[in-house]
């Protein structure tokens, strides 16, 4: 139903069968998100930022398999 209420050809909207793994990884992004600003306040370059995210995607789909077992890894890639 929702889906059919927002979907426009300006706005996509997906259906995600993972409301877990949705709800944790918008909490865990602003925590690669800080690690990332942090790079920037402190001078460092753009591999730098890079690594950052690239680990701390890494870290956020092993907490959420970790602690919630019926997590899907496809869910991560999704807005992709």
């Amino acid at each position: 139903m929702w889906q059919q209420l927002f979907h426009t050809p300006r706005f996509h909207v997906q259906i995600v069968p993972d409301p877990a793994c949705v709800e944790l990884a918008g909490a865990l992004k602003n925590v690669v998100a800080l690690g990332a600003g942090f790079c920037d306040g402190c001078g460092y370059l753009g591999n730098t930022k890079a690594a950052i995210m690239r680990i701390g995607l890494k870290e956020m789909m092993r907490f959420c398999a970790m602690f919630y077992p019926g997590t899907q890894d496809s869910t991560w890639f999704e807005s992709c």
